[in-house]
C-alpha cells in the first residue's frame, strides 16, 4: 500500500526536487518518489546496521514505470564497522538482484549521500568503503545504470525490507512478482 501512496505522490503536480550543491557537483534530494525512465527500472536500496554488534542488514526493492513491485530481497550481510560501510554493503546486494532479474536499464537510488557521491566520482572515496565501491563500479559496467542520492523519507520501502525481522534465522530472501 505504502509503495502505491509514493507512486501516487511522485505523478502529483506538486512532486519536487530540491537541488543541493555539494564539494564536486550537484546532488538532486528528491522529496517523493519518482518513477523510473522509460524502459528502465528503480532499485532502492537500505541497509540496517546495529552500532553495538556491528551486524548489518540489506534490503533492496525493485519497481517499473507504473510503481510496480518487481522485485526484493532482504540479506543478512554480515559485519560492518560503521553506517556508511552498511550502505555500501547494501548497494552492492541491489546490483546483484537487478543482474538476477535481468535488469540491465537501471536507477539506483540510496539514502547515503556519500555513497552516491563517492560512486559518482564527486569526493574522494572513504577508505572504509573503497574496495565495495570498486566493486560495484565493476559489477554494474556491462549495464546502464543512474545513481541518485534520495531523502531517506522517500526510501521507505527497501527501508522496511532492510529491517525485516532481523532476529530470524532467515539469511536471504528474495521476493519477485510473477505477473
Amino acid at each position: 500500500m505504502q509503495m502505491a501512496k509514493e507512486y501516487k505522490d511522485a505523478n502529483s503536480p506538486t512532486s519536487g526536487a530540491i537541488q543541493q550543491v555539494s564539494r564536486g557537483g550537484t546532488v538532486t534530494e528528491f522529496d517523493k518518489w519518482r518513477v523510473p525512465a522509460a524502459n528502465w527500472v528503480k532499485l532502492n536500496s537500505d541497509a540496517k546496521w546495529c552500532k553495538e554488534s556491528c551486524k548489518c542488514y540489506a534490503g533492496a526493492v525493485i519497481r517499473d514505470r507504473q510503481g510496480k513491485f518487481l522485485g526484493a530481497q532482504f540479506n543478512d550481510i554480515g559485519i560492518a564497522l560503521s553506517a556508511l560501510m552498511a550502505e555500501a554493503l547494501a548497494l552492492p546486494e541491489g546490483v546483484m538482484l537487478a543482474r538476477e532479474l535481468n535488469w540491465n536499464c537501471v536507477e539506483f537510488e540510496s539514502d547515503s549521500k556519500v555513497l552516491i557521491q563517492a560512486l559518482r566520482g564527486e569526493i574522494g572515496t572513504p577508505v572504509e568503503i573503497d574496495v565495495i565501491i570498486w566493486d560495484v563500479l565493476q559489477w554494474s559496467k556491462n549495464m546502464n545504470s543512474k545513481l541518485q542520492f534520495i531523502k531517506s523519507t522517500v526510501n521507505n520501502a527497501a527501508h522496511l525490507v532492510a529491517h525485516w525481522d532481523c532476529g530470524s534465522e532467515l539469511l536471504i530472501m528474495y521476493l519477485w512478482s510473477t505477473t
